[in-house]
């Protein structure tokens, strides 16, 4: 399965009890909808990848687009968040190969650092954070 693609606009925070999110400036060209980490050294948000032991650790979903020094809001904690794209209860949604997008976890693959994002829920939403992620790249013998 292909990575999924939210639409901006519907990438949303529930704004109930329990829901989080930061205000940071990225230091790359981010969208709506995308998996963000904060850069160690220039303390920006860039693309999180779950292939670069890096930028493998997620701090949160873009809840806006910004350019290279704007402002940018993500979500790091919501019990009912709006992803942009259709989710179904049950759903494990991980942090892709693809910088900046997430996966369903049917897409482990070898040598990706494993990260949960959120677990889809009634109503096309999903329980956003806290974020589980893997110390070390997946192999061939894990489980599917």
């Amino acid at each position: 399965m292909a990575d999924y693609t939210p639409t901006p606009a519907n990438v949303m925070l529930s704004g109930l009890e329990g829901s989080a999110h930061k205000d940071v400036v990225a230091g790359t060209a981010i969208g709506a909808g995308d998996a963000i980490t904060i850069d160690s050294a220039t303390k920006r948000a860039v693309l999180a990848d779950a292939n670069d032991p890096n930028k493998r650790r997620l701090d949160g979903i873009a809840l806006n687009g910004a350019s290279n020094g704007q402002p940018l809001r993500v979500a790091i904690q919501d019990p009912q968040f709006s992803p942009g794209f259709t989710v179904e209860p049950g759903d494990i949604i991980i942090l892709s190969d693809t910088p900046g997008k997430l996966a369903p976890a049917s897409d482990v693959s070898e040598g990706l650092y494993v990260t949960i994002v959120m677990v889809g829920g009634a109503g096309n939403k999903a329980r956003l954070g806290p974020f589980l992620a893997s110390d070390a790249p997946a192999s061939a013998e894990s489980p599917e």
